[in-house]
């Protein structure tokens, strides 16, 4: 047979089946005092969810458990050669 047309969002939510965790991304800066006179401060992204979500308001100073990641920053061919970035997923703060 010929296989049916699936179109261009073939996947729905069903909310009442479906399992929904907290998530959320923040900025990790190097503390200012830090920072040599006249450089801005250097940061990576962080990736939290869970337990973990809102534990750190912004301004608060952290230390972090993570786990260095790559991800893709979009342009590249095929092979995924294309820019990278680093995020940090958080396992513990």
């Amino acid at each position: 047979g010929q296989a049916a047309e699936c179109g261009r969002y073939p996947f729905t939510v069903v909310p009442d089946e479906s399992f929904f965790v907290d998530q959320q991304q923040l900025k990790l800066q190097e503390a200012p005092e830090t920072v040599p006179t006249g450089e801005m401060p250097r940061s990576v992204m962080l990736a939290v969810d869970r337990s973990l979500v809102d534990v750190a308001p912004p301004g608060t100073r952290i230390s972090v458990l993570g786990i260095p990641t790559l991800m893709s920053a979009g342009g590249g061919g095929k092979n995924g050669d294309g820019a990278k970035s680093v995020y940090i997923r958080v396992v513990g703060l």
